[in-house]
């Protein structure tokens, strides 16, 4: 199993939200950032989410953020970042599939594993399987150059969730 932080199917640990989000991938998108990464990557745009343990951070249940979603969101579209969202990977799969349950089809995810660990786990794959899009890979503060758009460098790749799957 890759590192985790909680095992708990109800509660997210969230570091914010953002509700309009128009950087986060295409179109404007609900926004959630999962606190509590180890990948530890140089340069991170959001350190502030890399302890678990972060004064910062709330326990939200995910009934909670469902609520929040449908209140405050102006699209259909949601992206969930980090910290490392699979850190948390029962609680985002029951996320996953609230959002579903609401029609959500466009879901992106960041996060610092590449595909072959995503495809390595069977909870991940799972989670894989309500996903859009998943941008992979470590950030690389050398590699900023040459990003694709969406990503923060050239070695982090924006896969296409289905065409893997097939």
């Amino acid at each position: 199993m890759k590192k985790i932080f909680s095992t708990d199917p109800n509660v997210v640990r969230i570091a914010g939200c953002v509700p309009d989000s128009s950087v986060d991938g295409p179109g404007i998108r609900y926004v959630l950032f999962l606190q509590g990464c180890f990948h530890g990557c140089a340069g991170c745009h959001n350190p502030a989410t890399h302890p678990w343990n972060s004064e910062n951070a709330e326990d939200i249940p995910i009934e909670v953020i469902i609520e929040h979603f449908k209140a405050n969101s102006v699209a259909k579209r949601i992206t969930i970042s980090g910290g490392e969202p699979f850190g948390q990977p029962y609680a985002l799969l029951c996320l996953l599939k609230e959002f579903k349950k609401l029609g959500v089809e466009d879901i992106w995810i960041y996060t610092g594993y590449e595909l072959e660990d995503l495809l390595s786990e069977d909870i991940f794959k799972e989670i894989l399987t309500y996903c859009g899009t998943v941008v992979t890979g470590r950030f690389d503060m050398t590699k900023r150059d040459g990003a694709p758009l969406f990503a923060g460098s050239s070695n982090q790749q924006l896969i296409k969730v289905k065409q893997v799957l097939k």
